[in-house]
């Protein structure tokens, strides 16, 4: 469908702008953990779409999804001991329309997909609280230990949104938590961004899990937001396959709407021809009563010897047997003759029999 090509669109803007920094690594990338821990550089090896530097000797997994037609980069990153993770992207997230009713035929003809949803837009404190409460609520003592803004992850984002040309509004958030894992204490930071643009709003997430040092976790998560790098020769080639889609979209489209011009102007015509059909065979009816009521009208008055008689505007009931009848308006008295003789001009009116 056309607006699935915007949305695939969008979301690889919204990767860019969640490729926070340049691929500089000059920062050192040691001294995190209790032992030396550094970086090496992790490639999507669906597309080559894009990299990320992840801690050396995890086990690391990238890569771009496309659920739905929809344009997602995701991955994760665990410890050898299993105490800590890093995460990144939620194949599941939605993506949002503003509710507006001049998109509201558009999004409906989509909403059996799950990644389509009409809400107003939502801060990025509020959805990742809610985001948060629903992934892992559930989980023994959870709690929520803090939730503000962002500031390092704003100004990133807003540099990169800047230096492509774009300026949607992007709210930020840093959402820490905590639970239970077969008896050891989870402590979990989510930083979190809504982006709205134009009447479509979308939310990228990355974040850790660890039993360890979250203050050391914090560090190397801020180290790793900062190495994501777009492939340019896969920008390239997915700009292209976006103008592709959105031709092929925008002229299935129009034949559509042309097809269902024709059909409705070959229904309007059909319904024409049967409605003056319709009345045809309707005032034909009319006519049929009218004869009828007037074949009937007869046969009672030739029964009763009557005529109806009329003067032009109004009819009345006289003696049958005469060609011409002059009526009293004021009596009601009627002479009838043969003789078109009026008995009294400047008193009688002349009626006629009706016909």
């Amino acid at each position: 469908m056309r607006h699935l090509s915007t949305i695939s669109s969008l979301f690889a803007l919204i990767f860019l702008l969640s490729a926070c920094g340049s691929g500089d690594n000059s920062m050192n990338e040691a001294g995190y953990f209790s032992g030396d821990v550094s970086l090496e550089e992790v490639t999507d090896p669906k597309e080559g779409a894009f990299s990320v530097r992840l801690p050396e000797g995890w086990h690391s997994m990238v890569s771009m999804e496309r659920p739905y037609g929809v344009t997602r980069s995701v991955g994760f990153s665990t410890s050898p001991d299993g105490k800590a993770s890093i995460f990144f992207g939620d194949t599941k997230m939605p993506v949002f329309y503003l509710p507006n009713p001049q998109y509201g035929m558009t999004v409906g003809m989509n909403m059996g997909s799950p990644l389509i949803s009409v809400k107003r837009f939502v801060p990025a404190e509020y959805f990742f609280d809610d985001y948060v409460k629903r992934q892992f609520g559930s989980l023994p003592e959870f709690r929520i230990t803090g939730n503000e803004p962002n500031p390092f992850h704003q100004q990133l984002l807003q540099k990169q949104a800047n230096e492509l040309g774009m300026n949607p509004q992007i709210t930020t958030a840093s959402v820490t938590f905590e639970f239970m894992d077969q008896g050891e204490r989870v402590k979990a930071r989510l930083n979190g961004s809504t982006f709205l643009i134009d009447q479509i709003w979308m939310a990228e997430l990355h974040g850790y899990l660890t039993t360890g040092d979250a203050a050391s976790m914090d560090e190397v998560l801020k180290e790793v937001s900062a190495t994501f790098k777009s492939n340019p020769e896969w920008q390239q080639r997915e700009n292209e396959r976006i103008q592709e889609q959105t031709r092929q979209s925008t002229a299935a489209h129009n034949q559509r709407m042309q097809a269902q011009q024709r059909n409705f102007d070959a229904h309007q015509q059909m319904m024409k021809e049967r409605y003056a059909a319709n009345d045809a065979q309707h005032q034909n009816w009319m006519n049929n009563q009218a004869a009828q009521d007037r074949q009937h009208e007869r046969f009672i008055d030739a029964i009763r010897g009557e005529e109806t008689v009329t003067n032009g505007a109004q009819t009345g009931k006289v003696e049958s047997g005469y060609n011409q009848y002059y009526v009293n308006p004021n009596t009601g008295e009627y002479v009838g003759t043969n003789t078109f003789e009026n008995p009294n001009a400047s008193v009688y009116e002349l009626w006629q029999m009706r016909k």
